[in-house]
């Protein structure tokens, strides 16, 4: 569980090496440009993403919300909030989840994961039947209601 973590302890550390490096190379004007610039795209990139997933929830329809949309609006958001995190290497790594064909290619991996949440939350929530179709459980609450009950006027 802490090897998941460390990356994320070193992160600052590598972004402070990786602005040295770069910075020494491409100077000190065209390395603040790039900051600004990439916290400027990170921002928009938020703001775009959650308002386009804001937008698909609300028309409604047959499919309601996809989760593969709402996957690919947290790929995008997470490429916006490593564009925000100033350093080379974050963008770096952002760049990828802008990608459609790689936010399309991390869902069928985790779309196929045996293991994944995915897989099990769609289990819990169907069941197949004796005849080989698959239906959908929809939990919920009744009450009997008497047919031949006089309402009130």
């Amino acid at each position: 569980m802490y090897i998941f973590f460390m990356p994320l302890l070193l992160l600052p550390l590598i972004e402070i090496i990786g602005f040295l490096t770069i910075g020494v190379h491409i100077g000190l004007l065209w390395t603040l440009a790039w900051l600004c610039g990439s916290t400027t795209l990170g921002f928009y990139l938020l703001r775009a993403a959650g308002s386009g997933a804001l937008r698909r929830a609300r028309m409604g329809g047959e499919d309601v919300f996809q989760l593969e949309d709402a996957f690919d609006s947290l790929c995008l958001v997470i490429a916006a909030l490593l564009l925000i995190f100033p350093g080379f290497i974050s963008d770096f790594i952002a760049v990828p989840f802008m990608l459609a064909p790689f936010r399309h290619w991390l869902w069928g991996r985790a779309k196929n994961n045996p293991d994944g949440f995915m897989r099990r939350s769609y289990r819990q929530w169907t069941y197949t039947a004796k005849d080989g179709k698959t239906h959908t459980v929809i939990d919920g609450e009744y009450t009997q209601v008497d047919e031949n009950r006089q309402l009130p006027k």
